[in-house]
């Protein structure tokens, strides 16, 4: 399991369910999971989940600029982005409520990730079902 240390404050996760699935199916800038604080892969990593076995206590750090090799963790790509475009992204960070098998989003449209900006508890970004309307944005 990749968890690439790169900085900012922990944030208590609710229990490592999925929320409810949502998506617009729409990607780039005028998709609304781009926000200042986040944006989703340019190209998603893949358009299925990631199995992921989380252990409860510990940090994950999880991608916001979209640059991530190891996508939806940090690599640390948000520092050279940050360089070239004048930003200032930093990983979020969340600590496991439970351990267990988690399936996480590399398309980067979960509905988790609205809970990044919307003012409720930060939840790990675990499938929603996205990727299957980016396919069909796609097709």
């Amino acid at each position: 399991m990749a968890a690439a240390a790169g900085g900012g404050e922990a944030a208590a996760a609710p229990a490592v369910t999925p929320a409810p699935a949502s998506s617009t199916g729409t990607e780039g800038k005028d998709c609304p999971c781009h926000t200042a604080e986040r944006r989703p892969p340019t190209t998603p990593i893949a358009l299925h989940p990631r199995p992921e076995t989380l252990e409860e206590g510990k940090d994950y750090y999880f991608c916001v600029c979209g640059e991530s090799k190891k996508f939806p963790f940090c690599d640390g790509a948000h520092r050279a982005f940050n360089a070239a475009h004048g930003t200032s992204y930093r990983p979020r960070v969340i600590k496991a409520a439970a351990s267990g098998e988690v399936y996480l989003c590399q398309c980067g449209h979960s509905a988790n990730y609205k809970t990044w900006t919307d003012g409720s508890t930060p939840a790990i970004p675990t499938c929603t079902g996205a990727h299957k309307h980016v396919v069909a944005a796609k097709a």
